[in-house]
């Protein structure tokens, strides 16, 4: 079964508009299902389907990489890493051999 794109993000937005916040989990459902019922295809869709829903929700995987940075830039500078001998970690300016 080839699916559409448009498609998809049909299936994704009439999922949203029902459930809201739930959408994903829904999604993931019809996800479950299909793998317990071996049908590949139908398997494909709904992977499709949950993208489309993270993405638009703003929970995709980029999306939460920016909001970490963002909260970690909001509280401060990072800490500084020391190294297992309590000495802080340099640069060393030794070249290594040729």
């Amino acid at each position: 079964m080839v699916v559409r794109e448009a498609e998809i993000e049909r299936v994704a937005r009439d999922l949203i508009a029902q459930w809201g916040r739930r959408a994903a989990h829904v999604a993931i459902e019809g996800l479950n299902k299909s793998i317990d019922l071996k049908d590949w295809s139908r398997r494909d869709k709904w992977v499709r389907v949950v993208r489309v829903i993270h993405e638009n929700q703003g929970s995709g995987s980029e999306v939460q990489r920016a909001k970490l940075r963002r909260n970690r830039t909001a509280q401060g500078s990072p800490r500084k890493r020391q190294s297992r001998g309590g000495t802080s970690l340099q640069r060393s300016n030794i070249t290594p051999p040729r």
